[in-house]
């Protein structure tokens, strides 16, 4: 179909850990260590960048402007964590709030040439990973959304990319997705 116009950025991998925990091997005191945090930034934080970078610059050099002038839109996906982390979620939660650092100036990076850029905080989604976890685990999740009392649905977070694509006065907002 040509040059893509619409970039939806999910991938992200991370270790998590404590700043400051009890080492299972010593039973002393350890740090997360630097190597153990650069990894997770560059799981995600430094590959959203590059994901909306690389898809930029395709979607200024190849797509033609619609009648509004728009030539692409892109969607990061953060974490509610960027805002409300939990323990153990130092490098998570920082690199995706990082993720939502992204975004306002990517927007207003890009605005001269038609291209818009948001993304969204999804809370516990229903996913194959989150499914695989023991009941027990999966049921204090769906209990802990207020409302509805369930996790998301994926179809949930599709609906919400396609009105960023299709409301085109969305640009630069970091939007969540949890229930509550």
């Amino acid at each position: 179909f040509g040059q893509e116009r619409i970039l939806v950025h999910c991938a992200m991998t991370t270790r998590g850990g404590k700043t400051v925990g009890r080492d299972r091997a010593t039973g002393g005191w350890a740090r997360m260590s630097t190597e153990d945090y650069a990894f997770s930034a560059m799981g995600i934080l430094v590959a959203s960048y590059r994901m909306a970078s690389i898809s930029a610059l395709g979607m200024v050099e190849h797509a033609e402007p619609n009648d509004d002038g728009e030539r692409g839109v892109i969607t990061l996906t953060a974490s509610i964590a960027a805002e409300d982390a939990q323990v153990g979620q130092v490098a998570y939660g920082s690199c995706k709030a990082g993720v939502n650092g992204l975004v306002l100036p990517i927007a207003r990076d890009l605005m001269d040439q038609g291209v818009r850029c948001n993304s969204i905080m999804p809370g516990i989604m229903s996913t194959p990973p989150v499914h695989a976890l023991p009941d027990k685990v999966f049921q204090v999740l769906n209990d802990s959304v207020p409302f509805p009392k369930r996790l998301g649905k994926p179809e949930e977070y599709a609906s919400l990319v396609l009105e960023l694509v299709r409301n085109s006065y969305f640009n630069g907002q970091n939007i969540r997705l949890d229930g509550a």
